[in-house]
């Protein structure tokens, strides 16, 4: 098993906030590159003069880089509310670094290149993104003096593993308990069905809530005391408003808060990892160990944003647009059940640096999560 996982970790790659931004970097060079194969025969032709299989080149290249619009747009959120969240002074240099550039802006503005087929002004534009996104990833990089420290101050490593893995799980039943409430308050049916429907909606989020209640306990980590409680006491606002019954957008956003929060410790936990990770030991490579594990639980992370499931059961597909505390909740694509297509597609546009996880992976995953679960301690 441990094997293939090993297989499916040169697909699914670590995505902490440094490494996401090395890896949209890494997607504008890409990009780049081929547009540059394809300029001696398409430079000067307008979109509908393109021979048909360069329509498609085109189309797929615009794709891409729609993909690394929203996923930055995720990012510069996560990486300011880990800012504020933290006060690190790295973190609110490119937090503020990315938003003076007009990142997200920028990024859609390539993508209108490509897609006219301005090949020539798009490659010099994304080689400039691809540096930039490169610098922002040093920037979050911990220092090398830091490495060595741990998150709760006795000066022993860490295992955080296991609460990451269950952090993770609750995140994505929190995604898609937003879909059934949005579901729900679409199709209401009779009074009668949907006051029940909604009172069994409440007792999910009670049960989610409880479960974070046992993660709260078990926490060794100070640091994350305070973001553990504030996402206690927003469950807790979800669980009132459905207990009304109430599911409309004032629920969707409280939600989507939820999701937020739950996505700052999830963050914090990674971040920490990361100076902890220790160096591969004789015979081990960079992949494997700890670290390995980290970085694997980390794209699963990166899979789902407030509004849209991830792809492992149960979840959904979703729309891309994300939301905040203050953005009442949209329309977005799914079922009730939070299923996702087949769609094979990884790269269209939560970004971090896939969306959805083809099915293969699925069975791999879980049953990666239940083997560290019987690691002994």
């Amino acid at each position: 098993m441990q094997g293939k996982v090993n297989k499916d970790l040169d697909d699914l790659q670590a995505l902490t906030l440094a490494e996401r931004l090395r890896k949209v970097g890494s997607t504008e060079t890409e990009i780049g590159g081929e547009l540059q194969k394809i300029v001696p025969e398409t430079i000067g032709l307008l979109p509908k003069e393109l021979p048909e299989k360069f329509k498609k080149v085109g189309a797929a290249l615009f794709d891409r880089q729609d993909g690394a619009h929203t996923e930055s747009q995720q990012l510069q959120k996560e990486i300011n509310r880990f800012f504020e969240r933290t006060q690190k002074p790295n973190y609110g240099e490119v937090s503020k670094e990315i938003g003076e550039a007009k990142t997200v802006e920028e990024l859609e503005r390539v993508g209108g290149l490509i897609k006219d087929n301005v090949a020539m002004e798009a490659t010099k534009n994304l080689g400039e993104w691809a540096e930039r996104f490169g610098k922002w990833a040093d920037k979050l990089e911990p220092p090398k003096e830091e490495s060595s420290a741990d998150a709760s101050g006795s000066g022993k490593s860490m295992d955080m593993t296991k609460p990451l893995i269950a952090l993770l799980r609750l995140r994505e039943k929190e995604i898609t308990l937003r879909e059934q409430t949005r579901l729900l308050d679409e199709q209401r049916g009779d009074k009668k069905n949907y006051e029940e429907r909604a009172g069994e909606l409440s007792g999910t989020q009670k049960k989610l809530g409880d479960e974070l209640s046992g993660l709260m306990k078990e926490n060794e980590v100070p640091l994350l005391d305070e973001p553990y409680s504030q996402t206690g006491e927003a469950m807790y606002e979800v669980e009132t408003l459905l207990s009304k019954p109430q599911t409309d957008n004032e629920t969707l956003s409280a939600q989507v808060k939820t999701v937020d929060l739950l996505t700052d410790v999830i963050n914090l936990i990674n971040e920490q990892a990361k100076k902890q990770s220790p160096k591969p030991q004789e015979g081990e490579g960079e992949g494997e160990g700890s670290a390995e594990q980290m970085a694997f639980l980390m794209q699963m992370m990166s899979q789902g944003k407030p509004g849209e499931a991830m792809a492992m059961s149960p979840s959904g597909g979703g729309n891309k647009s994300g939301g905040t505390t203050d953005k009442a909740g949209g329309n977005f694509d799914g079922n009730s059940e939070g299923k996702s297509s087949e769609n094979r597609r990884v790269e269209k546009a939560s970004g971090a640096a896939g969306n959805s996880l083809p099915t293969e992976f699925r069975e791999t995953l879980e049953s990666y999560f239940k083997a560290i679960e019987q690691e002994p301690n």
